[in-house]
């Protein structure tokens, strides 16, 4: 492990898509799950960075932190 942080965008309108790509499912998880255990090997800690809507949605984690954009 090493001092980076990772970041995943998770907001915006998703229009074309229909839903929150980041709540999309893929093999039992959310899509934001999977990156986020892409992720956390390599980096100290994971912000997630949403919708204020959504933030409430989000798994936390002592690495995993959440916040919501504008």
């Amino acid at each position: 492990m090493n001092d980076i942080t990772g970041i995943i965008l998770a907001g915006g309108q998703s229009s074309r898509f229909g839903s929150p790509k980041a709540f999309a499912e893929y093999e039992g998880r959310f899509f934001y799950e999977h990156a986020a255990c892409a992720l956390l090997p390599h980096v100290k800690d994971i912000i997630i960075v949403s919708s204020i809507h959504d933030t409430v949605r989000f798994k936390r984690g002592e690495r995993v932190k959440i916040i919501s954009d504008i």
